[in-house]
């Protein structure tokens, strides 16, 4: 090694270089926070040579995903006054390796022309184009990763026998690698200088699907603080046991990876006042009941109690209402949008984002760096009645319930048919436990009050009302139409024959049809005496009036209690 020779500036590329390298380290600290940055100059017979380039990376060993973003740009020009061309050449490498290895390489040259002025207008310039070559860049790649199909992934494996062999690809923990990859790359190499990034987040409601979010939250490891607001003492220590029994299992499934149980759950801040702070990028989820004029209120009072911060965003967590509505006393609507949560939400990817016809660029893509934060896959939707889920979804589970209560066929016979015959992995009435029978019930009865010709007809259910005012709400409750000890879900027409008596619509004859459940009161109305029953029938008339078995089970005519269906 030869000894080294002290730097001498070059005298004509020195001024441009140094203007250059002065905006180079902003537009580096701006959106590259873990990442490196350097600028170059030399001339030669009188022609100046610009090179600037950026690193950054990212490792997340405990997530096994690392990332890498690389970009070299130069520009060569004779003097102020002429026209050059700015090259780019950007590569992003994403690897994951949990149980193998799985390696995405991007890449993309550029060209772009820019005018020669003077050295501080010159790197600006170059500056802006680009911020703008790499915005368009990260988001093309962001994109791709996220909606990598299924059929890909399958290529891969077959392509890579290490994942073949080892990878199990329907896991939780593998199958959101593109989206948390994707996450690694839109948070360390943001490139707008617009974009802002969630840093803390403050949830207005302790219920379960704003415990849910509080959870998502303190698991993602992305956040500075989380803290959780409800009235409700009791609340706060009911969501704060729910969250530590979800994550303790989520974690010993390995479904999640973080340091310690303990840590995640501490991260979170349970609290029964609304404490404006000045925290920069704040995210605020209203997440309380479906109750329009409560939500409006609490907007109205974050509106005022955060004004003057610039850099807070306002969603609300609605399924059914209108966001444009709830948020009509917020100030800033510029920063105010929805997010729709699916139930549970630890579990489910999706998360719905609605743009307000005033919710700008910057906010949803903030809500889209926040969904990809917590490892969830967002779509955008206008804020159209249901949005995208529930539009279809409510139709489509409130047909199942018509079919029920018509006798159509009964509800086990509803749901396998669309397990087995849609291949959805779930059917309806089973969707409907898991989601809250309470929550499908006010979108019903409030899309069946408007008067919108977009949506489809509408009508209350009698049957699901019926369930909601006895509190069985599903898997929430512990109770509904599939879920606990009862089965639920068939609907009794009930018409008063006597101050003792009570007969039931749905008995044909002696034995009940398929479906129905024959209840009876003491002394027995007529049509439940003396019933001939099929004891494989899943459900029929208990001839004693007393006793009423669930559809697993069937009466036994010499004890008088139920017993097991299979042992028919």
């Amino acid at each position: 090694v030869s000894d080294y020779e002290p730097w001498k500036p070059d005298p004509l590329s020195e001024p441009w270089r140094a203007a250059l390298d002065e905006v180079w380290l902003k537009y580096c600290t701006d959106h590259y926070p873990n990442g490196v940055c350097a600028v170059f100059g030399f001339s030669k017979n009188g022609q100046i040579s610009l090179t600037a380039c950026i690193e950054g990376h990212t490792y997340q060993p405990k997530n096994y995903c690392n990332g890498k973003w690389r970009s070299v740009w130069s520009v060569v020009f004779e003097g102020s006054g002429s026209r050059a061309e700015l090259k780019g050449v950007i590569k992003a490498q994403v690897h994951y390796y949990e149980d193998g290895n799985v390696q995405f390489f991007s890449s993309k040259d550029i060209q772009k022309q820019i005018t020669i002025s003077n050295e501080k207008q010159t790197a600006e310039e170059m500056r802006r184009l680009v911020e703008e070559a790499e915005s368009e860049y990260q988001t093309a790649v962001s994109d791709n990763y996220r909606t990598m199909s299924e059929t890909t992934f399958k290529a891969l494996r077959r392509a890579l026998p290490v994942i073949q062999q080892k990878l199990d690809w329907n896991r939780l923990t593998v199958r959101p690698f593109v989206s948390q990859s994707c996450a690694q790359l839109r948070h360390n190499f943001s490139t707008s200088a617009s974009r802002q990034r969630v840093e803390n987040v403050l949830i207005i409601g302790g219920g379960l699907m704003g415990s849910g979010i509080a959870q998502s939250c303190a698991t993602s490891g992305k956040f500075n603080t989380i803290t959780l607001q409800d009235v409700n003492q009791k609340q706060l220590e009911i969501s704060r046991k729910g969250i530590e029994s979800s994550v303790q299992k989520l974690h010993s499934k390995k479904l999640i990876n973080i340091e310690s149980v303990d840590k995640a759950v501490n991260s979170i801040h349970f609290t029964q006042k609304i404490e404006p702070k000045a925290d920069k990028n704040l995210l605020i989820v209203e997440a309380i009941p479906e109750l329009l004029d409560a939500k409006q209120k609490i907007f109205a009072n974050l509106s005022q109690q955060f004004k003057g911060n610039d850099s807070v965003i306002f969603v609300t967590n609605t399924s059914s209402l209108s966001v444009q509505e709830i948020g009509v006393n917020v100030e800033a609507q510029e920063r105010y949008g929805g997010l729709h949560f699916f139930n549970p939400v630890p579990l489910m990817r999706l998360v719905e984002i609605i743009k307000n016809v005033t919710t700008s660029q910057q906010t949803v893509d903030a809500l889209k760096e926040f969904v990809a934060d917590i490892q969830k896959v967002s779509v955008l939707c206008k804020d159209t009645p249901g949005f995208i889920v529930n539009r279809l979804l409510i139709p489509y589970s409130g047909e199942a319930v018509k079919m029920v209560e018509r006798g159509d066929a009964s509800f086990q016979d509803v749901d396998t048919a669309m397990k087995l015959g849609a291949g959805y992995p779930m059917g309806p009435f089973e969707l409907m436990d898991m989601t809250g029978l309470d929550t499908g019930k006010f979108i019903t009865d409030a899309w069946a009050k408007r008067k919108d010709s977009s949506l489809p007809e509408m009508t209350e259910s009698k049957l699901v009302n019926k369930l909601v005012s006895e509190g069985r709400l599903g898997r929430k409750s512990g109770k509904g139409c599939v879920f606990g000890l009862i089965l639920i879900l068939v609907f009794i027409y009930e018409t008063n024959c006597g101050s003792n008596e009570t007969t039931i619509k749905g008995c044909e004859g002696k034995v009940c049809s398929d479906g129905k459940r024959c209840v009876c009161q003491n002394p027995c109305p007529p049509t439940c005496r003396n019933p001939k029953p099929n004891p494989c029938n899943t459900f029929w008339c208990n001839p004693n009036c007393y006793l009423v078995c669930d559809g697993r089970e069937v009466l036994d005519e010499k004890t008088g209690r139920c017993k097991p269906l299979n042992e028919c």
